[in-house]
């Protein structure tokens, strides 16, 4: 995997799913300056975001809810949806298949910001418990640092 940050100003995100995945994905996807659209035919959580374009859409997945997607989250119960979506994506939409890494354009990185610093730990989608773990001693060791910066 090649490590990047992208700009998604003006791009259009869809996330498949209403469930705990989905929404761990549009946690980190609301801050960032994209409309976001989310499709499931129930929502778990609430989906939510002050101030920016956010479609929520209570169906089933049908293929044109991706057709103008730059970025492609599959999160849902059912891996027959996810895999029927990751077909119908096209060679120029990038797809993170929640349950088939091996289907993944992309994965996502646990962040740990420091000041104007970011951390970014990944295990390319293979060990998730591990990344968290990495990241919570990375935020302790930085706020040791802080602590001894500010004595």
């Amino acid at each position: 995997m090649y490590p990047v940050n992208l700009n998604l100003e003006n791009k259009k995100a869809v996330i498949i799913g209403g469930g705990k995945i989905a929404n761990r994905k549009f946690q980190k996807l609301k801050e960032e300056p994209c409309h976001i659209t989310v499709v499931s035919p129930e929502f778990k959580y609430e989906f939510e975001r002050e101030g920016k374009a956010l479609s929520l859409i209570k169906d089933v997945y049908r293929k044109k809810y991706i057709e103008n997607a730059d970025l492609i989250f599959l999160a849902t119960e059912d891996a027959r949806v996810n895999d029927q979506a990751c077909r119908d994506a096209g060679d120029n939409q990038w797809v993170n298949h929640t349950g088939d890494k091996a289907r993944s354009d992309f994965h996502n990185m646990k962040s740990v910001s420091y000041g104007d610093i970011n951390i970014h730990v990944s295990s390319e989608g293979r060990d998730i418990e591990k990344v968290k773990y990495i990241a919570t001693q990375l935020k302790k060791c930085l706020k040791n640092m802080e602590e001894e910066t500010n004595e």
